[in-house]
């Protein structure tokens, strides 16, 4: 097959998802399970070429396009996120009223913008995905009519749109200074000067507002509180394996060292550590609580990228997968604490919870601790192998910072365990079979890597 067609697969198949979901909302009347059930087919579409072509490398376009090994690993993993996210999205749609089709519409075009994204180490290529994927989701915050909502998604549009332009402004003059858009060539050329270094900066800022990392971060609580849980649930994990692949190109160019901006990545991820942490004990509602979670765990993310590439594509994607599963069980648990005029979830919402809801507490405590990073559970060793790994690197100093950040965390994720098994309250809410199933999945899943934390490296080591 010709290299084009292999490499513009996984994007086409997210791509044409959307526009066949979009047609047959036009042409079929009452289609909501209909298209429900078309969805969580097309979902797992881009999971084929993962199946068929792993381990393939191929490049199209003049090489604005490749696939290869951590492109293949990404498809996988956004193919199951977004099948989990529609699951969860079908109760929630009917609670909260959403009765727009192109609420699945839009998580296609985000999937789409993503795998492109992972897939280029041209400059232009990696804005134009992120911006499909950005416009997509500035959509999906405001899909819910209320006033949070409508709130969030301005304050999104308007930093998103900041971001952007600061990170195009940063191309051009990557540009300008190297006369090429591909990454690896201008790492090539050798060429480090005040113009290279500086548009390298601007660029980095887009990513790390989408990244969440302080200073940038300031959207998410709100966004996260505002948007339907769901598409929070998304926001929390998907662009964030993104990202971690992207970078992880860049570090296997050494561009963060030839740039000479290590000093900028370590400040920005103890920052971004304390911050989430120490803020996200003072929350009361859960939706913004588990938004400066996130924030903290793009810190802990952000310190794997001062690691050299033979540890840092091991032990961030490590940390990436085992994240992604357990922010899915969180988020998917709140899902089903909202009612259909709010998605307030506050500390009272899960009182005395595990009593009429065993099995979906457990679960749920199951990943707050694991996020915790207590043993012998999957948090655990993604940072525990984190760590070891930054210390044998010299980064010892924000080894301790991450460590005072991960004692601190204890107390607001063991807040809501002791709230869901100490408190009592009389409020109950339903979980339908979509939900447990997402649940059960998910903790299958979590359960298996902490027993077997090698299934993972197994995998990474066949690289």
């Amino acid at each position: 097959m010709n290299d084009v067609y292999i490499a513009s697969l996984p994007v086409v198949l997210a791509a044409v998802s959307g526009i066949l979901i979009l047609v047959l909302d036009i042409l079929v009347k009452k289609s909501e399970k209909l298209i429900f059930t078309l969805s969580l087919i097309f979902s797992l579409l881009p999971f084929l070429p993962f199946l068929i072509f792993y381990g393939f490398r191929s490049k199209a376009f003049g090489g604005q396009l490749i696939t290869d090994k951590l492109s293949y690993t990404f498809v996988a993993l956004i193919s199951i996120i977004t099948f989990f996210i529609i699951l969860i999205s079908y109760s929630y749609n009917k609670r909260r009223l959403i009765k727009y089709n192109e609420y699945y519409v839009l998580l296609f075009f985000a999937q789409a913008g993503l795998i492109a994204l992972v897939s280029s180490y041209n400059l232009l290529v990696i804005f134009i995905a992120f911006e499909i994927f950005s416009f997509s989701s500035y959509i999906l915050t405001g899909i819910v009519k209320d006033r949070l909502s409508s709130e969030a998604v301005f304050k999104y549009l308007f930093t998103g749109i900041i971001a952007s332009s600061i990170g195009l402004l940063g191309i051009a003059l990557l540009y300008g200074a190297s006369g090429t858009l591909f990454i690896d060539k201008m790492v090539k050329t050798g060429t480090n000067s005040v113009v290279i270094i500086s548009g390298f900066i601007l660029f980095l800022i887009n990513i790390f507002f989408k990244f969440s990392l302080a200073p940038f971060h300031i959207w998410t609580p709100d966004v996260y509180e505002g948007a339907a849980t769901p598409i929070s649930a998304y926001f929390s994990v998907a662009p964030k394996i993104a990202i971690i692949i992207l970078i992880l190109r860049f570090i296997s160019l050494d561009v963060f060292t030839v740039f000479n901006v290590k000093i900028i990545l370590w400040l920005i991820a103890a920052i971004t550590i304390l911050w989430g942490n120490f803020v996200a004990l003072r929350q009361k509602n859960l939706k913004r609580l588990m938004a400066y979670s996130a924030i903290s765990h793009s810190g802990y993310i952000a310190m794997g990228f001062l690691l050299p590439y033979e540890s840092a594509y091991k032990y961030l994607l490590f940390y990436g997968i085992s994240y992604l599963f357990l922010n899915i069980i969180a988020f998917t648990f709140l899902s089903y604490l909202t009612e259909s005029s709010s998605d307030d979830v506050g500390m009272e919402s899960v009182a005395g919870l595990s009593k009429k809801k065993p099995f979906e507490s457990f679960v749920f405590s199951l990943a707050l601790i694991s996020l915790a990073g207590f043993p012998p559970t999957i948090g655990f060793f993604a940072k525990f192998y984190l760590f070891i790994a930054l210390i044998e690197s010299g980064y010892i100093y924000i080894t301790l910072i991450a460590i005072l950040g991960t004692v601190v965390s204890v107390f607001y994720y063991f807040r809501i365990i002791m709230y869901l098994y100490f408190k009592d309250e009389d409020k109950d809410f339903k979980f339908d079979i979509f939900g447990k199933i997402v649940l059960f999945l998910n903790m299958v899943i979590v359960l298996a890597l902490s027993f077997y934390p090698e299934l993972i490296f197994s995998f990474l080591r066949g690289w």
